[in-house]
């Protein structure tokens, strides 16, 4: 039995490469081509009422960005594949925070974006090489603490604020053994081995009350 092609929502404002890249899928084998427009408010039309397996989208657009559409969207959301000009190391990040899972520079080869989308079809994330450098170096040059995750920052907040790890289980609904490893984590993704240091850490980072309270 034949595998059906993947639906393609592509969403660009420069219409010579949103015609470009329609052209394109139209043409791979695997692919068809659920739609091709270049506003915010076409792309959200066309995400309520088409079928739509994968969606490629520039970031920047006339009306609004295509981050926006990534938040606002209801219900089930198609795997996303970016493709951009804009090597800022900062957005790149915020694409991979935002469940973006093929990230493609607009220099890249083809070849480079059939495979983030193959990709993103089965769930799996990507990146174009020059992607993977800027976000290496990014990724280098970053604060230690922005690899904590939420929940490990609030901790080092209540940490830092005095608290004991069975408080701040009381305080988070959770359990003493889950802040203590959550606690630990973050100790090792800072380079810290003790909670002197931890408290110190966050009172020189400015992460106090970080959870918002």
């Amino acid at each position: 039995m034949a595998t059906r092609p993947l639906r393609i929502l592509l969403v660009e404002d420069q219409t010579i490469v949103r015609e470009a890249l329609a052209g394109w899928i139209a043409a791979t084998e695997g692919f068809t081509l659920a739609g091709s427009v270049g506003t915010l408010a076409a792309a959200r039309d066309a995400l309520a009422n088409a079928d739509v397996d994968l969606l490629l989208l520039d970031v920047h657009l006339a009306d609004g960005s295509g981050l926006d559409l990534l938040a606002a969207s209801e219900g089930p959301k198609p795997a996303v594949v970016v493709v951009t000009a804009h090597e800022q190391p900062w957005l790149l990040r915020s694409l991979t925070r935002a469940n973006v899972l093929g990230i493609v520079m607009k220099g890249a080869p083809l070849a480079d974006l059939r495979r983030a989308l193959l990709l993103a079809a089965e769930g799996q994330p990507s990146t174009c090489r020059r992607t993977s450098e800027l976000l290496r170096a990014w990724t280098l040059r970053e604060a230690p603490h922005e690899r904590l995750s939420p929940r490990e920052r609030e901790v080092l907040a209540l940490v830092a604020e005095g608290l004991t790890s069975r408080a701040i289980a009381e305080r988070l609904g959770t359990k003493e053994k889950t802040v203590k490893n959550q606690r630990a984590r973050a100790m090792e993704k800072l380079g810290l081995h003790d909670v002197a240091g931890l408290v110190r850490y966050a009172m020189e980072h400015g992460l106090v009350n970080s959870s918002g309270r």
